[in-house]
């Protein structure tokens, strides 16, 4: 789905990413070609039979499963003035466009202020527009095509109306839904929105198998604990613990009686001589004066 927007998005409104045939303005996947719209919109097969046409035998095809990407306008007002800025609408003749732009005000005017949800009947629409019944059906095609009207519910009789409806009484008007199209730009950015989230999702499910109690551990951490740390810098308390656990065999050995080799005393010799910091002068010395300034 969302290679699809992406697609459509580099193509753009009615275009051709390889400079084919245009694309469906419905849903901007399959190939269309010109109806009979007011507009002689471009729309595919099934498309086409989804918005109530009847398209050839070769046409024929599964019903949409995607249509045009659209938000929900803010109100009534944010609706009118989105749908006057659309290229497509200042290209038609001025009295066609003041037409469209009366039967879009008469539903928008019809619409629920919190749902957005018109439901406007025929009688009405042709009493305030001044048009005919079939014009009016036809600008309302036009912006159902084109992805302004979402057709929420069709009108019924109580002859022909659905078994879920059947238990309503009188007939029952059309119900549309006010949206507004995305414009290229706009749907290339929802599809990356998209594709970020489903790669978070397959980023988190794997750890989510896992289980609660467990716990996941990077690579780079383990990697790490195999390297072994240096030695902290000794300090006067372990220096002294290290002086009271040494081996003695290296501290002088008290004077024999009765030795007469000459050799000197160790008490002759002052500690700062033969140890320094409590490490022997075969080891380089260590100043602790860094790390304890006492």
């Amino acid at each position: 789905m969302a290679g699809r927007v992406l697609l459509t998005a580099i193509a753009g409104e009615g275009g051709a990413p390889s400079g084919g045939s245009p694309l469906c303005v419905t849903c901007r996947v399959r190939v269309g070609r010109p109806r009979a719209t007011v507009l002689r919109a471009v729309v595919c097969g099934p498309c086409w039979a989804a918005h109530g046409g009847s398209p050839d035998a070769g046409e024929i095809g599964p019903a949409p499963t995607t249509t045009v990407p659209s938000r929900d306008p803010r109100n009534q007002g944010h609706w009118l003035s989105a749908l006057r800025r659309q290229d497509w609408v200042h290209q038609i003749r001025a009295d066609g466009r003041a037409n469209l732009l009366a039967v879009a005000r008469l539903v928008a005017l019809s619409a629920s202020w919190q749902t957005l949800e018109s439901r406007p009947t025929w009688e009405r629409l042709v009493a305030r527009s001044g048009l005919s019944e079939r014009t009016v059906a036809r600008w309302l095609q036009e912006l159902r095509v084109r992805g302004w009207l979402a057709h929420l519910e069709h009108g019924s009789t109580p002859a022909h109306r659905p078994s879920v409806l059947a238990h309503l009484s009188g007939n029952r008007a059309a119900v549309y839904g006010l949206r507004i199209p995305l414009t290229p730009q706009e749907a290339l950015h929802q599809a990356a929105e998209h594709l970020v989230a489903q790669l978070g999702d397959h980023l988190i499910a794997p750890a989510l198998k896992l289980g609660p109690d467990a716990h996941f551990v990077p690579e780079s951490s383990v990697s790490s604990a195999r390297i072994p740390a240096e030695p902290a810098p000794a300090t006067p308390a372990t220096v002294s613990a290290d002086t009271s656990h040494s081996d003695h065999s290296d501290q002088p050995k008290p004077e024999i009686p009765g030795k007469t080799n000459g050799s000197p005393s160790w008490s002759g010799f002052s500690e700062t001589n033969s140890f320094v910091g409590g490490f022997s002068r075969a080891r380089k010395p260590v100043d602790n004066s860094v790390h304890n300034p006492s």
